[in-house]
């Protein structure tokens, strides 16, 4: 089976790193899994020697399609508007399915063969704009990378932020109002920002003594999650809008505790009084107060820590995801049947996209 993953840039997001999660676990499988983005914007070494990885601004979506193969396509609902006229171009005659990593709207653009939710509360969002069916696969992490391990302890207890501060939807400014309490005090504050080169996150609003570490490398990310539960700290989201959050699936997995937000997937994610703190956004810094006074209350802390580990093992694994997009791509591929006449049209399609490439290629160029 040969499949090609379909995203908008390439990013240090979630969804990439979802992305390249689920490559890694269709590779040791044996399904050919093969991605392609409109650019890169630094975040490709996630899929070095891992996988073939195409950009829009370097090649054709159309040659890549052609040249590949491909038995299913596999996009972002991000990637669905600009990949609509190459496929009505080639006459795409294969199953698409598209995941929705966001509480976006329904992308009507392209009729795809399964529609797929990474949370339930996606779920729901989409259900309300389209009568469509929706399967819910829940994001997965890699359990044998992401893992407890003995690390150096800090002299101070971490509190831990990441994601993209760039995005108003992870709003950082809830970041620097927990920051300049009198309770936060007693913790080290480390952003990890995976903004784009240019729109970091300034340290000046923060504590003289907070961290910033800016793009910090997928396969670095274990190692930070494990300092942070070897200082007894804890991952606090400030987020407005969550699909499923890979970073708190992460840092879970390490046994590190999460104090978040009760917007969209993350009480899915986070079991509340159980594996970390949920609290509601309305109470602002009362409510992170409350759940960092719960959570260094008697044992919660190494109680939260261990069961934080035991269910991402149970229900979010890389493994079951993998298994349950495979399941997916299985039943697709054996109810539909190839069309004779696209396959020819395609065929002489072909010797023309050189053509077509040079001249797409050179307006690009014009425009930078």
């Amino acid at each position: 089976m040969k499949v090609l993953h379909i995203g908008l840039a390439c990013a240090f997001g979630g969804a990439e790193t979802f992305l390249s999660t689920l490559v890694r676990e269709q590779r040791k499988v044996g399904i050919e899994a093969d991605v392609f983005f409109t650019t890169d914007l630094g975040a490709s070494s996630q899929f070095s020697g891992l996988c073939r990885v195409g950009f829009a601004d370097r090649e054709l979506l159309a040659e890549a399609l052609l040249r590949g193969g491909y038995d299913i396509l596999h996009l972002s609902n991000h990637a669905v508007p600009w990949t609509v006229r190459t496929l009505r171009l080639i006459k795409c005659d294969v199953p698409i399915v598209v995941t929705y990593h966001s509480l976006g709207r329904y992308e009507s653009k392209i009729s795809a063969d399964a529609i797929v939710a990474v949370s339930n509360a996606v779920a729901d969002h989409l259900r309300s704009q389209c009568g469509r069916p929706i399967r819910v696969i829940y994001n997965g992490v890699d359990t044998h990378l992401f893992s407890p391990g003995s690390v150096d302890a800090p002299a101070r207890p971490i509190m831990a932020w990441v994601g993209r501060s760039n995005d108003q939807r992870k709003d950082v400014a809830g970041l620097v109002a927990v920051a300049s309490c009198s309770f936060a005090r007693e913790f080290q504050v480390v952003v990890v920002d995976g903004s784009p080169p240019g729109e970091e996150f300034s340290p000046h609003w923060l504590p003289k003594d907070a961290i910033i570490e800016v793009r910090k490398p997928y396969a670095e990310m274990p190692g930070f999650y494990r300092k942070v539960v070897a200082s007894k700290g804890f991952l606090l989201s400030t987020s407005r809008s969550e699909a499923h959050p890979v970073n708190i699936l992460e840092a879970q997995a390490c046994g590190c505790p999460v104090i978040a937000p009760s917007v969209g997937g993350i009480p899915e994610t986070v079991e509340h009084l159980v594996t970390g703190f949920v609290y509601d956004l309305r109470g602002g810094v009362d409510a992170v107060r409350e759940g960092v006074e719960w959570l260094y209350s008697g044992d919660n802390y190494s109680k939260a820590s261990q069961a934080a580990i035991q269910r991402i093992r149970a229900h979010f694994s890389s493994e079951r995801m993998c298994r349950e997009y495979s399941d997916l791509y299985t039943e697709l591929i054996g109810s539909r049947r190839r069309s004779l006449s696209r396959k020819l049209y395609q065929i002489a399609l072909r010797p023309a996209l050189p053509l077509v490439r040079s001249a797409v290629l050179a307006y690009q160029r014009s425009k930078r």
